[in-house]
């Protein structure tokens, strides 16, 4: 009896954690993930990251699943492009671009059915003669298990982001470079910088 009493205040005390710990986490979540590429390819750059047809050779999201079904909206780039997905590991959902700035920002809406909504981003700047990607996810954390997900995010992001861009990096290096020839005629190609990480909480 004693033993049944303990496991009884065990148990209960656990639950109080588990429902108390939530309410002093961040109610939101906003993960981000930086590049610096060559700046001569910022116009190939962009339109990787604008098609999503050409998604598919470096977008974690976009890789192999042998139960998925993908759907590309008609123009598959640009503002109202939308991109669908069913898959029995992802789930289903929805990705539309809802900001577009040509050669600059592209931003879309996640609708990922009951697992709620997000909004995610990537931007091209010029820093240090190079141009710097940086893909953002966010969105709201509603529940107690939406909350502790939320605490984790970066965690599960980041390493995402950073083989998704790094994959960007290899195709770009086996694109034809249309740069044009500086008027010395001698070109050279400059190769990706490290990639740096920021993460940034609510």
């Amino acid at each position: 009896m004693k033993y049944l009493k303990i496991f009884a205040i065990a148990f209960i005390l656990m639950n109080a954690l588990f429902f108390s710990v939530p309410l002093f986490l961040n109610q939101g979540f906003d993960v981000q993930y930086s590049k610096s590429l060559p700046i001569e390819s910022k116009a190939q750059v962009f339109e990787l990251l604008a098609d999503f047809h050409k998604h598919v050779g470096w977008n974690p999201w976009f890789k192999p699943d042998t139960s998925i079904t993908k759907t590309v909206s008609k123009p598959s780039r640009g503002l109202g492009a939308s991109y669908t997905w069913s898959s029995e590991h992802s789930g289903e959902g929805k990705q539309v671009i809802t900001e577009f700035i040509e050669g600059q920002l592209i931003q879309s809406d996640f609708d990922f059915g009951e697992m709620g909504q997000a909004q995610g981003s990537f931007s091209l700047k010029e820093h240090d003669g190079a141009i710097v990607v940086t893909w953002r996810f966010w969105g709201p954390a509603s529940g107690y298990v939406g909350r502790y997900m939320a605490h984790f995010m970066d965690t599960m992001m980041l390493p995402i982001m950073k083989k998704g861009l790094d994959d960007l990096a290899v195709i770009l290096k086996d694109l034809p470079d249309t740069s044009p020839m500086p008027s010395d005629g001698i070109h050279n190609r400059s190769n990706p910088v490290d990639s740096i990480s920021v993460q940034v909480d609510l």
